[in-house]
């Protein structure tokens, strides 16, 4: 995720049932500063279920971008 001026990103994990954040983290970056969002530990997670992972990010331009994905811990 490429930034114009300023690039921040949230992502948390959210246990479906309960609709708990039991994980987040903050990124922040300066201008040129990219993200390889593949990079991203999360976790731990003890408790086994489903779980909702959410990207928030939004560049010093303005623009904004979301993604979710459903995670399963066995």
């Amino acid at each position: 995720f490429p930034s114009h001026d300023m690039t921040d990103i949230h992502v948390e994990l959210e246990n479906e049932s309960t609709e708990e954040v039991v994980w987040e983290q903050e990124l922040t970056g300066v201008s040129g500063t990219t993200f390889d969002l593949g990079t991203i530990t999360v976790g731990p997670i003890d408790v086994a279920g489903a779980y909702h992972l959410h990207i928030h990010a939004i560049d010093g331009a303005g623009y904004t971008g979301e993604w979710a994905v459903e995670v399963e811990v066995e």
